[in-house]
Formats: structure tokens, C-alpha cells, sequence
């Protein structure tokens, strides 16, 4: 009968183990994923319109910008200039042309054709920006 109290103390020393480990690599895997691994997402939107060069034009520097689902509060730079928007995040810049704005809804809009990402900016920024949108990027408020 001690045997099998040791046996259960064991099997269930084993499994709180396991969840103690476990839980924290799956919460990792899927902060990771959130964070750069789908459609929408900064590594995307980086991928498809990569510069060398720095934001130019009228530069905000400390911006807050979504980009797909993720939230980069205060971190980013942002030029607005005649080549098209240059998104800034962590020394990695983005120059995403005028005429790959295929949408707005509110104040997210819509890049590429079919969408690479999308970017909620603030309603100040977007207003500066407003004159520069193609025609066919309609408003939905």
C-alpha cells in the first residue's frame, strides 16, 4: 500500500512538472506569433517594404501606431513625404508607397493589394497625411 502512495506522489510530482514547464513555452510560442508571425504583422509589413534609408519629410518622432494586432506605443517614427509613409519600429524602417493604401476603416488603413498589413495611426497623423491617400482608398467611418 506505500507503494502506491509513492507512485502517486510521484505521477503527480511528474505533472506539476510538466505544466510548470510547459505553460511558460506555449505563452512564449504564442507571444512570439502575435508579435510578428501572421498577415498584418510589423516583420510583414518590413518584409514586403524594407528601406535602408531614414524617415524623411515631415518626421514625428515618438508615435503610437498598430500594425496588425499588436500595439507599439510611443516607439515609432513616422515620415510623411512625397515618396509615400515611412514607419519606423526598433531601427527597422518601412517605406510604404502612396498608392499601396487600398483602404481605410476609421483610422486604420489598409496596405497592399492583396493586404500585407494594416496600420491604426493617430487621427492627427492621418489627417496630415489625408491629402497624399489615393482616390481609390475609400473611407469606412
Amino acid at each position: 500500500m506505500a507503494e502506491l502512495g509513492v507512485l502517486f506522489s510521484i505521477f503527480v510530482g511528474l505533472a506539476v512538472l510538466a505544466v510548470v514547464i510547459a505553460g511558460p513555452v506555449i505563452l512564449l510560442v504564442f507571444l512570439l506569433k502575435s508579435m510578428g508571425g501572421g498577415t498584418g504583422s510589423w516583420t510583414r509589413l518590413q518584409q514586403v517594404y524594407a528601406t535602408n534609408d531614414p524617415p524623411r519629410g515631415d518626421v514625428r518622432s515618438w508615435q503610437s501606431v498598430r500594425v496588425g494586432s499588436v500595439n507599439y506605443n510611443n516607439i515609432a517614427t513616422l515620415g510623411i513625404a512625397e515618396e509615400g509613409l515611412y514607419v519606423s519600429i526598433w531601427r527597422s524602417t518601412a517605406l510604404v508607397p502612396w498608392n499601396e493604401f487600398h483602404g481605410q476603416d476609421g483610422t486604420t488603413l489598409t496596405v497592399g493589394n492583396p493586404p500585407v498589413a494594416t496600420i491604426r495611426l493617430s487621427r492627427a497623423v492621418l489627417e496630415a497625411l489625408r491629402n497624399r491617400l489615393p482616390q481609390q482608398a475609400p473611407v469606412i467611418e
